[in-house]
């Protein structure tokens, strides 16, 4: 069995059966003399809650994955032609769409029995955005093996243990094509490339916190629910006790009427009597 078709089964594994499930397989590989693809097996690592959202988002809603990687690429794009109009457009459009798949990962967090805190939120939004801001991280989620989040650092770029040499070189190229401009332009740059940042971190945190908010929101919404079903019920109670208490009066008043009633009855019996 090929490496890939493996982690492909693990990696789409609940949480908690990944590690034992990962051991056996090497085990089995190891038996039929495939040391190579056994050892391979045994590194790979246990994916973080929010990387194994990530993976289960890709198996079970692919065409929510599929329009992450199309807006990414489209944003790039007016990111790379300057067109604020459609910067604007599509960020909007980026914002609903991160919205829509936290939703989709609070069904499947709750359906595994596991929180779905705001850490988890934080560094899922950050997968998302880090898969639309470049190309190679859009790849990785759309495999579906990620062992970690994904780091966003800015749209453009994302934080890897392996440089993209595409982007270092046209970093590089640029260098060497502008060694003539001057430091208050570098100086601009820096400064630009940092409020980008700041705007990158301050919309993953506005995304997060709106996320967590749509959840306070639902959860209010089904207490007050159970508020007024409760408070219906116990005005019924109330209805029935009161009705009851009236019945019980007239019984009780019945009675000592019927009570006295016998004892005229008796005593006429033994008047007749004597």
């Amino acid at each position: 069995m090929a490496l890939d078709d493996v982690a492909d089964e693990l990696y789409g594994l609940p949480m908690e059966q990944f590690t034992e499930a990962r051991n056996a397989r090497a085990k089995e590989l190891s038996a039929s003399e495939d040391k190579e693809t056994a050892a391979a097996v045994r590194k790979l690592r246990k994916p973080s809650q929010p990387a194994w959202l990530a993976n289960q988002l890709v198996r079970g809603h692919p065409k929510e994955i599929v329009k992450i990687l199309a807006l990414g690429k489209d944003l790039r794009q007016a990111q790379d032609q300057s067109k604020g109009a459609d910067l604007r457009r599509l960020s909007s459009d980026r914002q609903e769409l991160v919205q829509r798949v936290l939703r989709l990962a609070a069904v499947e967090a709750k359906t595994a029995g596991m929180s779905f805190g705001t850490d988890v939120q934080r560094q899922l939004v950050a997968t998302i955005e880090a898969a639309m801001a470049n190309e190679s991280s859009g790849l990785a989620l759309k495999a579906g093996r990620l062992p970690d989040a994904l780091s966003h650092v800015g749209f453009g770029g994302v934080q890897t243990t392996e440089p993209d040499v595409l982007t270092r070189g046209r970093r590089t190229s640029k260098r060497q094509s502008s060694e003539s401009q001057s430091e208050p332009d570098d100086a601009r740059r820096n400064l630009l490339d940092e409020a980008e940042k700041a705007m990158a971190a301050s919309q993953t945190a506005l995304d997060t916190a709106s996320a967590a908010l749509d959840q306070a929101r639902q959860r209010h919404d089904a207490a007050n629910s159970r508020r007024r079903d409760i408070a219906a019920h116990l005005r019924k109670a109330e209805r029935e006790v009161k009705e009851a208490s009236q019945e019980l009066q007239k019984a009780v008043t019945r009675q000592k009427r019927e009570k006295a009633t016998l004892l005229v009855a008796e005593r006429e019996l033994r008047r007749r009597a004597r």
